[in-house]
């Protein structure tokens, strides 16, 4: 099982919600104070979280198992381990990266608003000593968010395996799934790039772009597949299939 820890933990909230339920509705019968309705209601909102959790996570289980015992498989094979380095510590740097481009815009936006608070808050000087404040904590928030899921990405790459898997809705890739194949995700582009032309691998690199939509707008993902020598032609053939799709 791929996603042992999200059905686990949607499990747990499932039951924490019954329990929630339970206990909400029947001490609101005996005491008939509305704060035990208020918990009712939040065991009805947790489990709906968590239902919604587990059939997500189930529609990947599926189409992952579809793409590694199904046919369709556009390639298949096993990095090795000097490959595997180089890979992992180029997806290292963009994960870096990435994250660093969220994180310095955030700040700066913290910033500007601690800056222009008292144009914004109308208050005294206290108040707006406190909405800086405010800005400021936010921002440090932000800034160890940035490093505990920048560091936890990266040393999960680390321990990741070299096995690739592509086919032409999804992808295996250093122990991460990659599905385009669901609603509101598509594939946006498939570029093949000759060995050492792409940044950091001194082999080829077939890279896939897929995105999704969120409140934010469309929001994109990388994925980089470096193809040893002898799967080169296997390679250009899944490009050329993925691009026939986009068109």
């Amino acid at each position: 099982m791929f996603y042992k820890k999200p059905f686990i933990v949607s499990g747990i909230i499932f039951l924490a919600s019954l329990l929630m339920i339970y206990f909400g509705w029947t001490l609101a019968e005996k005491t008939n104070e509305s704060n035990y309705f208020a918990m009712f209601a939040g065991g009805i909102f947790f489990a709906i979280i968590a239902l919604v959790t587990f059939f997500v996570y189930l529609a990947l289980e599926m189409k992952l198992k579809k793409m590694l015992y199904g046919q369709g498989v556009l390639l298949r094979y096993s990095l090795g381990p000097e490959l595997l380095a180089e890979a992992v510590k180029q997806k290292g740097e963009e994960i870096k990266g990435v994250n660093k481009g969220i994180l310095i815009t955030i700040i700066a936006f913290c910033a500007l608003i601690a800056i222009f608070a008292p144009l914004i808050v109308d208050g005294d000087d206290e108040e707006r000593m406190l909405f800086r404040f405010i800005c400021i904590g936010i921002g440090v928030f932000m800034t160890l968010m940035y490093l505990i899921i920048t560091i936890y990405r990266v040393q999960k790459l680390k321990h990741a395996d070299g096995k690739i898997v592509l086919s032409i809705s999804a992808a295996l890739a250093f122990g991460e799934f990659h599905c385009w194949d669901l609603p509101m995700y598509s594939l946006s582009s498939s570029s093949l790039y000759e060995s050492g032309s792409y940044e950091g691998l001194s082999s080829a690199v077939l890279k896939l772009v897929y995105s999704t939509i969120t409140r934010t707008g469309p929001t994109y993902y990388d994925i980089l597949i470096p193809v040893p020598g002898e799967q080169l032609n296997n390679a250009i053939s899944a490009n050329i299939a993925l691009n026939n799709l986009l068109s």
